[in-house]
């Protein structure tokens, strides 16, 4: 299977058809089985979960159902595991407000300086507070999380764990289960932003040890609006960070009792029809060979790179095995510059720092042009672009 046979699936080629999509990093775009899905609850089985007992109401609740089902299988596990949320920004600053009364004064929280700020943010906001230490993972030369500074920074006081499963600016890819084992070994809660990764590599959770991974559905061909909170274990199940409607079994003028998981973490209306278009991307996927369509995306971005290297462009360093986001500095112009250029010749790419300051000036790069794929890319996108690239510097690189 190519990126040639799964085209046809999304509207979006056939409608912009002068149009490289290279920003999937940013989101991804849809196939018309999850456009259908969306639509097709609104106009024929819309209405609120779990309150109505009317037939429509139970076509909608089963409905919701079946989605978190399906999110459980396609990362393996269970159900009750899976919590939906706004969006992978709101999964992760629920982990980090669950987890956040763990951190005190005299204890640290221990990052890497890859985390995007939806992950990182709430950890900074929290030490501030407390007065707890925010222990920073150096990379090594190759971009990659530095596994032995790790270790020593790693000790009794450490309370919580933030690392990202998949840069989005290097797309250096994390050896979880390495990671994850380690913090286990230490009773270190750790909190996983999968966000990127989950885009372009199976992950089984029952394979890892953790407190909580987050993610989005937009980056995985669902739609926008729909996050995935996974509880590692059943104490992580169990907290609730946002109370309201649906999260209680009791009410009194004394107090509450809450809902078992994953109801207790899941206030007020959902985003139903959202979970249902989910349910429909993993549908999607599970229908194509995406080991091989996963293949061609990190092919094809190793393709890039070795061109862009030479052509005396700066690449950041990504470790081994690298997801397919490719960031770089063009040195001859500003990446601003680049993108606007390369934008008006119908290339979709990112510039700037990514939400991910701590990254860039790990990394070393003030801004960097981005190129992120996704399944439906192929050889001929990336070979335009390299030659755009070439026009670009043989016109401006010597001025």
């Amino acid at each position: 299977m190519t990126a040639n046979d799964v085209r046809a699936d999304f509207p979006f080629f056939a409608n912009s058809e002068n149009c490289v999509y290279l920003d999937s990093a940013a989101t991804t775009q849809k196939p018309q089985t999850v456009i259908d899905a969306l639509t097709e609850f609104y106009n024929k089985y819309n209405a609120n979960v779990s309150r109505g007992e009317y037939p429509l109401a139970d076509a909608a609740t089963r409905a919701y159902g079946e989605a978190r089902r399906k999110v459980g299988r396609w990362f393996g596990t269970d159900e009750k595991n899976i919590a939906f949320t706004y969006n992978a920004t709101d999964a992760l600053n629920a982990a980090a407000q669950m987890l956040g009364d763990r951190v005190k004064r005299g204890k640290n929280v221990v990052v890497s300086p890859l985390e995007h700020h939806s992950a990182l943010l709430p950890w900074m906001k929290i030490c501030k507070e407390s007065g707890a230490e925010l222990r920073f993972v150096p990379l090594a030369a190759d971009g990659s999380v530095d596994l032995n500074a790790l270790e020593k920074l790693t000790d009794e006081s450490t309370c919580a764990a933030v690392m990202t499963a998949g840069s989005n600016v290097s797309g250096y890819r994390a050896p979880l289960e390495k990671i994850c084992g380690f913090f286990a070994d230490k009773n270190v809660p750790l909190v996983i932003d999968a966000a990127q990764a989950a885009a372009h590599e199976k992950t089984d959770a029952s394979k890892l040890k953790f407190e909580y991974m987050c993610l989005s559905a937009h980056k995985m061909y669902g739609p926008m609006g729909l996050g995935v909170l996974i509880s590692g274990n059943d104490a992580a199940r169990e907290r609730a960070f946002r109370l309201g409607g649906g999260t209680v079994d009791e009410v009194t003028a004394d107090g509450f009792t809450l809902r078992s998981a994953p109801e207790s973490l899941e206030a007020g209306t959902p985003n139903v029809a959202g979970a249902v278009a989910f349910g429909a991307a993993i549908d999607y996927l599970s229908s194509l060979d995406v080991d091989a369509l996963w293949k061609n995306e990190c092919e094809l971005a190793d393709a890039l790179r070795c061109e862009l290297e030479k052509m005396n462009i700066r690449v950041a360093p990504c470790g081994k095995d690298p997801l397919p986001v490719v960031s770089f500095d063009p040195r001859f112009m500003h990446p601003l510059d680049m993108a606007r250029l390369l934008g008006s010749f119908g290339f979709c790419v990112r510039s700037g720092r990514h939400c991910a300051h701590t990254a860039t000036n790990a990394l070393g790069f003030d801004s960097t042009v981005r190129v992120s794929l996704g399944i439906y890319n192929t050889r001929e996108e990336i070979n335009d672009l390299i030659e755009k690239i070439k026009f670009l510097k043989g016109k401006y690189g010597k001025l």
